[in-house]
C-alpha cells in the first residue's frame, strides 16, 4: 500500500507538472499569436502609409505637371492674343495711310526720306500714276532739293509695278523699298516691344 501511495502521488506530480506546462505553452502561444498579430498589423499599416505617401506623391506630381502645362498654355494662348492685337493694329495704321486725304502725304514722305541724289526715278503702280502729277513732282523735287541742298530731278519712271500701296525709288541698281508693306515690317520690327508695352501695361 505504501507503495502504491508512492506511485500515485508520483503520478500526480507528473500531471500537475504536465498540466502547468501545457497552461504555460499555451499562455506563451497565446502570447505569441497576439504579439505575432500586432507585428502583421503595424507592418500593414506601414505598408498602407507608405503606399499612401506613394499615392499622394504621383498624385502631387501629376498636380504640379498639370498645372505647369496649363500656365504654359495660358501664356502662349495670351501671346497669341497680343500678337494678333498688334498685328491689327498694323494693319490698320496699313489701312489710314491709304486713306486719299493721307496717302499723298505718305508717298511724298517717303520720297523725301528716300531721295539720297535727288536724280532717282519713282515707280508706282497703275492706279497710283495719275497721283503724281506734274505739281505734285514739282512740289516734291523742291522739297527735296530744298533738303538736299542742290537741284534735283525726282521723276515718273516708265515700269509700273503692283506695290500694293507706296512706291519704289531707284537709280541705277540701287533701289529704295517704301512699299507699304515694307514699311509697316519695318516699323514693327521696330515697334512691336513699344506698342506691347503701350497696349498691354497695367498702368501706374
Amino acid at each position: 500500500n505504501q507503495q502504491r501511495n508512492a506511485t500515485n502521488k508520483v503520478s500526480e506530480k507528473i500531471l500537475a507538472d504536465a498540466r502547468k506546462e501545457a497552461a504555460d505553452i499555451k499562455k506563451k502561444a497565446k502570447r505569441e499569436e497576439k504579439e505575432l498579430l500586432k507585428a502583421k498589423e503595424e507592418a500593414f499599416a506601414r505598408a498602407t502609409a507608405k503606399h499612401e505617401e506613394r499615392l499622394d506623391a504621383i498624385y502631387n506630381a501629376e498636380l504640379k505637371q498639370q498645372k505647369a502645362s496649363a500656365e504654359i498654355e495660358l501664356r502662349k494662348a495670351i501671346l497669341t492674343r497680343k500678337r494678333e492685337l498688334i498685328g491689327k493694329v498694323f494693319r490698320d495704321v496699313s489701312k489710314y495711310l491709304l486713306r486719299p486725304e493721307i496717302y499723298l502725304g505718305f508717298l511724298e514722305a517717303m520720297i523725301l526720306r528716300g531721295a539720297v541724289s535727288g536724280e532717282e526715278v519713282i515707280i508706282v503702280s497703275e492706279r497710283d500714276r495719275n497721283l503724281l502729277d506734274d505739281t505734285f513732282l514739282k512740289g516734291v523735287n523742291e522739297k527735296a532739293a530744298k533738303r538736299l541742298g542742290h537741284a534735283t530731278n525726282l521723276r515718273l519712271d516708265s515700269e509700273v509695278r503692283e506695290t500694293g500701296g507706296g512706291l519704289f525709288l531707284r537709280e541705277d541698281k540701287i533701289e529704295f523699298n517704301a512699299s507699304i508693306d515694307t514699311v509697316m515690317r519695318n516699323v514693327s520690327e521696330d515697334m512691336e516691344m513699344e506698342l506691347a508695352r503701350f497696349l498691354f501695361s497695367e498702368g501706374e
